[in-house]
């Protein structure tokens, strides 16, 4: 059985067309807590963190007390909906080629165990 190729949703190129989040912009985000559950807050504080010289980071401050990176929320909640859809879809995929590889695995053990078996149940007949 083949599965489809499936990529990672990714909405950090842009986040509104390239422009940040200011304070007092809406945004929605991913709650920690629930899996699969998007959430909406007002943006009360911007941050910038320097992982690396040449990277950067950006932490919000929202209204609800969650700090989050700027690359974890989304201008719309419909676009937040399409991150988790695509993001569910990506683990069934993974899921299932994980399932499909582990039952190939079997199969070989099963096989080489097979033939030793039979080996062993010559070797009985002639001793």
């Amino acid at each position: 059985m083949e599965y489809p190729l499936i990529h990672r949703y990714s909405h950090s190129k842009g986040w509104m067309n390239d422009k940040m989040p200011q304070t007092g912009d809406t945004v929605y985000y991913i709650s920690p807590s629930v899996d699969y559950y998007v959430r909406k807050s007002t943006v009360v504080g911007i941050k910038q963190i320097r992982t690396f010289p040449f990277l950067e980071k950006w932490e919000l401050t929202l209204a609800d007390g969650t700090v989050i990176n700027y690359d974890e929320t989304f201008e719309s909640k419909e676009k937040a909906l399409e991150y988790i859809i695509d993001r569910i879809k990506y683990d069934i995929a993974s899921k299932r080629a994980y399932i499909q590889s582990t039952l190939m695995e079997i199969e070989k053990y099963e096989r080489v165990l097979a033939r030793l078996e039979g080996k062993n149940n010559s070797m009985r007949r002639i001793i």
